[in-house]
C-alpha cells in the first residue's frame, strides 16, 4: 500500500484521503509536467533556495524489507553539489542529485543503509544522461537485498547486498527537498509528486528488478559489498564492461577489480600486486587465464597469495613477485599443493621445443603440446636433467618424480623422461640411463634388482672403437657395443679356475707333475687378493688337474677406469720351499679385465682357454657372475591369481582411489554429496565382473617400484592379499584424467586405428609410459570390454605381434596380432576380439602418464575448468534409446554419423562419448516383447536401446569446445554467452551492429532496452510487439542459435519398475532429476544452453508423477556453494516440465502444466564461511520463479509467478521458513 501519496499541486500537502499531512516551508506553486505515464500533474512546488517539506510518519507500520519511493521532479539550474530529493530519519534511504562534468546534465542516485553494510546504492551515471529542464519520474525500489534506480519506469541500475536486513532509525520523519536538518543538500528545483509504497512494489518495476537479479551488475555489486569491510578498492573506473579475452564482466577500480562469469554464478575480487600483474598482462595472457573462480587468498606455503582462474592462477610472494601459471602446468601445480611443494613461480612460462617450461623456486614444470598432462622435475634429478641437456636431449618428463620402494622401505627417487630415466638415492646421487641400457636395466628390475642404483651417466667405453657405451651401477655395469644383441650385464663376479694341463717337468721315471699355483688379483696395479691353490699340497702326480676352485675375491665391475689384472703363477713341487727353493716354475699367465672386454664377458661369454704358453698346454678359467639364480621370466612378472572381481567396491576403497573424496561426508559440503552420488551410480559395481584394469595398472606400479607389491608378482596367489589394491587402481579408469584422455582419444580418431595403436603403445613403453591396452568386441566399446598388459612388440613378422599378460591367465604369455596390411587386430583370450578401422571391436590404450597419480573424480573438477565439458549419468533403472541434437542428428559418438564424420576427418564437436568401463559384463538380453520401439520425430528411424558396458549406470562425456560467434577481430564472445549479453554489448561487434541496424537507429526504443539481455528481451511479449519483425527475428536467432551445438535431446526407457535417476554436470553446476519409472516407460530430456543463466531443461514423461529436483552450484574453487532441493514437482503425462536452472545464487524458473501442489523447497550451503540450511513450503502451479539469495539475507525466500521461462515476474512474495 502507499503510505505517502502526495501530489504537490498546492501549499497544502497530504494523501488524497487527508491523512499524513505535511508541513510545507518556503515553496511556491508552479506549472507541473501535465499528463505523463505516472498520471496528470497540472501543478508542482518549486523549492527555491530554502524550501522543504516534512512529514511525520508512523514507524510501527512501516516495512523494512520491500518498499518503493517515487519522485516526479525537474531542475533547471546546474547541479554543483549533492541535492536531496527525498530522505528519512525513520527508514534509511535517500534519493539525491549529483553533478556531472557537463553543466547542463546531472546524475540521480539512490541509497539505502542495511545494518550489515551501511550506506550504499547506485546511480544513473553510465546508464542515462539526465538533462536540466526535463521532468523525470524517479524510483528507488528496495526488495529484500537489492536496491534499484528507475527513470520513467525503466530500470537503469541495481546494487545488491549479501545481508539486506534494514533496521529503522530512531526518527519518524520524511524530508522532501533537503537533508534531515532541513538545510543541507537543498534541492533547487520543482517536485510534482512523492509516493511511498510500503511492503509493495509496483508490478512493472518489480518484474524489471527481478530480471536484474540474473545480470552481471547484481553479482558484481553483491561482491563489492562482501569485500567492503576488508578491502578499499578506491574509486570506480567507469561502468562494468565485458572483456572478450577473460570471457567475463569486469568492474575496474583504482586498486582492484571485480569479475563475473555467468557459469560460476558469483563474482570474485582481485587486488594488490596480483591485480597490478593482471592489469599489465597482454590480451593473450588474459585469455590464457580465463575468468576468475576465486578471491585472492593464501597460498599453501605461508607468505604467498593467489587468485585462481578458470584456466590458471596468479601467484605472488614478496620474494618472487607475481606470475601466472596456466593450462596443464596450472593443473599439476595445484595438484601438488602449489607453493608448499615447488615454491612460487619465479617467471612466466616459456615456449620451448614443442611445449612449455616454467621455473619455480623449488623446481620446474614441463608440458609437451598435445599430451594430457604436465609434470614436475626438482632437486638433484632436475640438476642432472638440465646439466645433461634437458628437453633438447632427453625430451619431456612423462611422470612426476616418484618414490622407489623396496617392500615398505623408501630407497630412492626417479623421474622418467621421453628418452631417459634419472635415478637418485642418497648414497649414489642422480644419474641418467637411456636407450638400450635403460631397457636392459628395467628388465633387471631396476634399482631394487641386483644392479642397484646407477653411479654414472651413460658414457663412452675407453679403449674400444665406437659405438661402445656404458652405465655403471652400485653393483656392476651395463655395457652396450652397438646393438641390443651386444649388451653385457656385468654384475659382481668372482673368477673360477677350472683345469690346468701342464707339460711334464719331472725327470725320467719320476712320474707326473705335482702342480700348485698362486692366483693374484690386482686392481689398477694394487694387489687386492692372493691365494694358493690348493691351500696346501699339490696335484699329487697329475699333469692335468681339475682344480675347480672359486677364487675368493668378489669384484664389482662398476668403474670406467678400473683394470683388474688376473695372474696365475704355476709351479711343480719337488719338495722344496713353495714358489721357489728347488720347485720348478712352469709358467705365468696374465689377463686384464676391464670395460673394453666387458670384464671378460665379450670373450666367449667369459669362458677362457689360455692355450699353450711356457710349460703349460692350457688353462681353463671363467668369469663367474654372482647373480640371483631366480632371474625372472615374463610370467614371474605377472600375478599368480586369476581375475576374480569384487561384487561391491566399498566407500573406503573409493576414498582411497580419488584424492577429492572425503571419507567422512558432511551435510553442508556440496562436493561430498556429489561424491556419494558418483559412488552409488558409477563406482560401487565397477569391479563386479573382474579387476582387469586394476590388475594391469597395479602391475605397472610394481614395475615402477611404487606398489605395495614387489617382484616377482607370481608369488601372490591369494586373492584376498591383493584385491584391496586392485579395487583401488581399478577405479582409476573412471578418474577425470583417464576419462577425458579416452574422450580425447576417441574424438581425435585414435581408437579405431590398430596399426597406430601398435606403434603408439610401443613408443609409450619405450619412453617409460607403460600402457594398458583396452579391447572390446563391439565398435561402441561394449561386448566384453577387457584390459590387458602389453610387454613386448615384434613388427619383424606379419602379422605384427604384441606379447600380452592377461588378468585371466596367470601363467601364460598371450599374443595380440595386428595385420598392418588390413589394419585389423585379433586377440584370443577367454573371448575372441577382432576389429579394424571402421568395424568390429575396438583396440585402444591408456598410458601410464594418465594414471600415474591418484585421480580426481570427474564430478566437480573445480580446478579443472580447462578440461571440463558435460557429463550425463543415467541411473541403472533406465537405458538410452537415443541421444540427438535439436535437428535429430545422432550425438552418439559410436553411431553411424560419427563414423562417417571420422572417415571424412570432420570435427566430432558436440558428440557424447559413452564410458563403458572395462571387464566384460554379461547383460541379459531383453526379449523382443519387452522392448518398446520408439520412432524419433525428426528422423523417422526406429531405434533400440544402446548396449551397455560394465557400469550399472550409463555415463556420457562431452568435451567443451570454445568458439567465437562473430569472426571480427577480436572475436566478440563465446557462443554460450551471447544470449545473456546486454543488447548494448552485442552491438559493439560490427557484424551484429549491421544486423541490428534498424534497431540501433531508433534511439528511443534502443535506449529503453539496451541494458537488457537478449534472452529477457525475446521473452518479454510487451517489448517484442514494439520491434520490427526483422529485428525481432534477428534477436530470436541470437537467443536460440547462439548455443545450438551444445543442446541435446535424450530419450530413455525404464528397464524395471524402479527409480529414474538423471544427473547432468556442466562446469561448476550440477542437477539431478529423480522420479519413479515403470518398465518400458519413455522419458525425454531436452537441454539448451547448459551452464548459462539462459539454460533450459525440459522433461516429458508417459506417466503422471512428481519429480525430485536437486541443484548443486559450486561458486568458484573456494568453499562457497549452494544446494536447492525441490520435492514433489508435479509433471503431467505428455506435458513438458520446463526448468531454467541458473548458476550460483541466481535461482531457477519452474514451468509445469500439472495440478497445483505444495512442494518443499530446501536450500543449504555455505557462503563466506557461514553454513545455512532452510526449508520452505511453496505452491507449485503453472510458472514459479525462486530467488535463493534472499534466504542468505533475511532467512526468507523470494518467489513469484511467471507465464514463461525468463518472462516478467508477477505477484512477487516473501515466504517464511517452515
Amino acid at each position: 500500500m502507499k503510505v505517502i501519496d502526495y501530489s504537490l499541486g498546492s501549499a497544502k500537502v497530504a494523501n488524497p484521503d487527508g491523512n499524513m499531512p505535511a508541513t510545507v516551508t518556503n515553496c511556491t506553486i508552479v506549472p507541473g509536467p501535465g499528463t505523463i505515464a505516472a498520471g496528470t500533474f497540472a501543478n508542482a512546488l518549486d523549492f527555491g533556495t530554502t524550501g522543504n517539506i516534512v512529514t511525520v510518519l508512523s514507524p510501527a507500520s512501516i516495512s523494512t524489507s520491500r518498499f518503493c519511493i517515487r519522485v516526479i521532479f525537474k531542475t533547471d539550474t546546474a547541479i554543483s553539489s549533492r541535492q536531496n530529493l527525498v530522505e528519512s530519519n525513520c527508514l534509511p534511504f535517500s534519493i539525491f542529485l549529483d553533478k556531472t562534468a557537463a553543466p547542463n546534465s546531472f546524475n540521480l542516485a539512490v541509497s539505502v543503509a542495511p545494518k550489515a553494510h551501511g550506506w550504499a546504492g547506485t546511480t544513473t551515471e553510465y546508464f542515462k544522461t539526465l538533462q536540466l529542464g526535463t521532468w523525470y519520474t524517479a524510483d528507488l525500489v528496495y526488495d529484500t537485498d537489492t536496491v534499484a534506480v528507475f527513470i520513467d519506469d525503466t530500470i537503469l541500475s541495481v546494487h545488491a547486498f549479501p545481508s539486506g536486513m534494514i533496521e529503522k532509525f530512531a526518527g519518524k520523519e520524511l524530508f522532501i527537498g533537503a537533508w534531515v536538518d532541513r538545510t543541507r543538500s537543498h534541492f533547487n528545483g520543482q517536485i510534482a509528486a512523492v509516493q511511498w509504497y510500503d511492503n509493495e512494489i509496483p508490478e512493472i518495476l518489480e518484474a524489471q528488478l527481478d530480471e536484474r537479479r540474473s545480470y552481471p551488475e547484481w553479482f558484481l555489486t553483491y561482491k563489492q559489498e562482501q569485500i567492503k569491510p576488508i578491502l578499499n578498492f578506491g574509486a570506480m573506473q567507469g561502468k562494468y564492461v565485458y572483456d572478450p579475452y577473460a570471457t567475463a564482466y569486469i568492474q575496474w577500480f583504482d586498486s582492484g577489480l571485480l569479475m563475473y562469469n555467468e557459469s560460476v554464478g558469483t563474482a570474485f575480487e582481485m587486488h594488490g600486486l596480483i591485480f597490478q600483474h593482471y592489469k599489465s598482462a597482454s590480451n593473450a595472457g588474459k585469455s590464457e587465464l580465463g575468468y576468475l573462480v576465486s578471491n585472492e587468498g593464501n597460498t599453501t606455503k605461508t607468505g604467498g597469495r593467489k587468485n585462481v582462474f578458470s584456466k590458471g592462477g596468479i601467484y605472488w610472494s614478496a620474494g618472487t613477485g607475481a606470475f601466472s601459471v596456466t593450462d596443464r602446468l596450472f593443473l599439476e601445480y595445484e595438484h601438488f599443493g602449489e607453493s608448499v611443494f615447488l615454491g612460487w613461480p619465479v617467471a612466466e612460462s616459456t615456449n620451448i621445443n614443442g611445449g612449455k617450461e616454467q621455473i619455480f623456486q623449488g623446481g620446474r614444470m614441463y608440458y609437451k603440446n598435445g599430451t594430457p598432462q604436465a609434470f614436475e622435475v626438482h632437486g638433484a634429478i632436475l640438476t642432472k636433467y638440465l646439466a645433461s641437456g634437458g628437453v633438447n636431449t632427453w625430451g619431456y618428463p612423462v611422470c612426476n618424480e616418484s618414490d622407489i620402494m623396496n617392500g615398505s622401505a623408501l630407497i630412492g627417487k626417479f623421474s622418467e623422461f621421453e628418452r631417459c630415466t634419472i635415478y637418485w638415492s642418497s648414497t649414489s646421487g642422480a644419474f641418467e640411463v637411456h636407450g638400450d641400457i635403460r631397457a636392459k636395466y628395467r628388465n633387471l628390475n631396476g634399482p631394487i634388482g641386483q644392479m642397484g642404483f646407477p653411479t654414472s651417466d651413460e658414457g663412452n667405453i675407453p679403449g674400444v672403437s665406437a659405438p661402445a657405451r656404458y652405465n655403471t651401477f652400485q653393483n656392476g655395469s651395463i655395457l652396450w657395443f652397438g646393438s641390443w644383441n651386444n649388451i653385457f650385464v656385468c654384475q659382481a663376479f668372482k673368477l673360477f679356475l677350472g683345469r690346468v694341463d701342464s707339460q711334464e717337468s719331472e725327470g725320467f721315471l719320476m712320474g707326473q707333475n705335482d702342480l700348485y699355483l698362486k692366483a693374484i688379483l690386482k686392481d689398477n696395479g694394487y694387489e687386492v687378493h692372493s691365494q694358493r691353490i690348493p691351500n696346501s699340497g699339490d696335484s699329487d702326480g697329475h699333469n692335468v688337474y681339475d682344480f675347480n676352485t672359486l677364487i675368493g675375491k668378489t669384484i664389482i665391475p662398476n668403474s670406467v677406469d678400473r683394470n683388474i689384472t688376473f695372474t696365475l703363477d704355476i709351479w711343480e713341487s719337488d719338495g722344496g720351499a713353495p714358489f721357489g727353493g728347488g720347485d720348478d716354475h712352469l709358467g705365468t699367465y696374465n689377463k686384464t679385465l676391464n670395460m673394453a672386454n666387458a670384464w671378460g664377458m665379450r670373450e666367449n661369454n667369459g669362458v677362457f682357454n689360455t692355450g699353450r704358453f711356457q710349460m703349460i698346454n692350457y688353462i681353463t678359467w671363467s668369469v663367474k657372475p654372482q647373480i640371483n639364480e631366480n632371474n625372472l621370466t615374463q610370467t614371474q612378472r605377472w600375478w599368480g591369481v586369476t581375475n576374480a572381481g569384487t561384487p561391491e567396491i566399498n566407500y573406503n576403497q573409493y576414498a582411497a582411489a580419488f584424492r577429492d573424496v572425503d571419507s567422512d561426508p558432511e551435510w553442508w559440503d556440496l562436493t561430498d554429496w556429489l561424491e556419494k552420488a558418483f559412488y552409488e551410480l558409477v563406482i560401487k559395481g565397477l569391479a563386479a565382473n573382474g579387476n582387469c584394469f586394476g590388475m594391469s595398472l597395479e602391475a605397472i606400479y610394481a614395475y615402477k617400484h611404487r606398489s605395495l607389491f614387489s617382484l616377482p608378482l607370481d608369488r601372490f596367489k591369494t586373492w584376498s592379499t591383493v584385491v584391496n589394491e586392485f579395487n583401488i587402481k581399478h577405479q582409476y579408469q573412471v578418474g577425470a584424467s583417464a576419462i577425458w584422455w579416452f574422450v580425447g582419444q576417441f574424438l581425435s580418431g585414435n581408437t579405431h586405428d590398430p596399426v597406430d595403436v601398435f606403434n603408439e603403445t610401443r613408443n609409450e613403453f619405450n619412453r617409460g609410459c607403460n600402457p594398458v591396452i583396452c579391447i572390446s568386441q563391439n565398435y561402441d566399446f561394449s561386448g566384453k570390454p577387457h584390459c590387458i598388459l602389453p610387454v613386448a612388440w615384434n613388427s619383424s613378422t606379419s602379422p605384427w605381434q604384441i606379447s600380452i599378460l592377461d588378468p585371466n591367465f596367470p601363467n601364460d604369455v598371450k599374443t595380440l596380432f595386428v595385420n598392418p596390411s588390413t589394419n585389423e587386430f585379433t586377440y584370443n583370450g577367454k573371448s575372441t576380439y577382432t576389429g579394424g578401422s571402421w568395424s568390429g571391436g575396438r583396440f585402444h590404450y591408456m598410458p601410464y602418464s594418465v594414471t600415474c597419480e591418484r585421480p580426481r573424480t570427474p564430478i566437480w573438477d573445480a580446478i579443472l575448468l580447462i578440461l571440463t565439458g558435460t557429463i550425463i549419468i543415467l541411473g541403472e533403472g533406465s537405458e538410452t534409446v537415443s541421444l540427438l541434437d535439436e535437428n535429430g542428428n545422432d550425438l552418439d559418438a559410436f553411431g553411424a554419423d560419427s563414423i562417417n564424420r571420422l572417415k571424412q576427418k570432420k570435427t566430432m564437436e558436440n558428440k557424447f562419448v559413452s564410458i563403458k568401463g572395462f571387464d566384460a559384463k554379461l547383460v541379459k538380453p531383453v526379449v523382443a516383447e519387452s522392448k518398446t520401439v520408439l520412432t524419433t520425430a525428426n528422423s523417422g528411424i526406429q531405434t533400440i536401446a544402446k548396449p551397455k558396458g560394465i557400469l550399472g549406470s550409463e555415463l556420457y562425456m562431452r568435451t567443451e569446445i570454445i568458439n567465437n560467434r562473430f569472426t571480427t577481430s577480436p572475436g566478440i564472445r563465446e557462443k554460450g554467452v551471447l544470449a545473456n549479453l546486454t543488447l548494448a554489448d552485442i552491438v559493439t561487434d560490427r557484424a551484429a551492429a549491421s544486423t541490428l541496424s534498424g534497431l540501433t537507429t531508433n534511439d528511443q526504443l534502443f535506449n529503453a532496452i539496451k541494458d537488457r539481455s537478449v534472452t529477457h528481451i525475446v521473452n518479454d511479449p510487451s517489448v517484442m510487439k514494439k520491434l520490427d519483425p526483422t529485428i525481432a527475428g534477428a534477436l530470436g536467432n541470437i537467443a536460440t542459435l547462439a548455443n545450438i551445438t551444445k543442446n541435446f535431446k535424450h530419450t530413455t526407457r525404464g528397464t524395471n519398475n524402479g527409480q529414474f535417476i538423471y544427473a547432468i554436470k556442466n562446469q561448476l553446476n550440477e542437477f539431478r532429476l529423480q522420479s519413479s519409472v515403470k518398465t518400458n516407460e519413455i522419458t525425454k530430456l531436452e537441454t539448451k544452453d547448459l551452464g548459462t543463466t539462459s539454460s533450459v531443461v525440459k522433461m516429458i514423461t508417459n506417466e503422471n508423477k512428481t519429480v525430485r529436483l536437486e541443484i548443486n552450484n559450486k561458486m568458484g574453487v573456494g568453499k562457497d556453494k549452494i544446494a536447492i532441493v525441490i520435492d514433489k514437482i508435479p509433471v503431467a503425462v505428455g506435458k513438458e516440465l520446463n526448468l531454467n536452472i541458473k548458476p550460483g545464487l541466481a535461482g531457477l524458473d519452474i514451468l509445469t502444466t500439472a495440478e497445483k501442489i505444495k512442494a518443499t523447497v530446501s536450500i543449504n550451503g555455505i557462503i563466506s564461511g557461514q553454513a545455512f540450511q532452510r526449508s520452505y513450503g511453496v505452491d507449485l502451479e503453472g510458472g514459479v520463479r525462486i530467488r535463493p539469495s534472499t534466504v542468505i539475507s533475511n532467512n526468507e525466500l523470494k518467489v513469484g509467478k511467471i507465464d514463461q521461462l525468463f518472462g516478467p515476474l508477477q505477484n512477487g512474495s516473501i515466504i517464511k521458513g517452515i
